[in-house]
């Protein structure tokens, strides 16, 4: 969970919305197993429809910065720590 860029504006939808919420998470606006906006509410606040929030959400589980647990909702995850796996002889 390194730092990440922008989109540029030609991006889709969903990454911008995924962008945001991500922005919002590393920044630590939004604190852990903070319950996130449903996809109905980001839907209606991007002005998207719910497939475009749903993905949004999709892509920030699949790099570990939300967890849902239906039907609850979604969560931000705990902050993973960094790790680094190298060679015994290079170190």
């Amino acid at each position: 969970m390194g730092p990440r860029i922008n989109p540029p504006a030609t991006s889709p939808r969903y990454v911008v919305i995924a962008g945001e919420l991500r922005d919002r998470i590393t920044s630590e606006k939004l604190a852990p197993h903070t319950l996130l906006p449903s996809e109905r509410e980001l839907s209606e606040i991007h002005g998207v429809s719910r497939m475009t929030a749903r993905q949004a959400l999709a892509l920030l589980e699949k790099e570990g910065y939300v967890y849902r647990r239906p039907p609850r909702g979604t969560f931000v995850a705990e902050p993973r720590v960094p790790f680094h796996v190298g060679s015994f002889s290079d170190e």
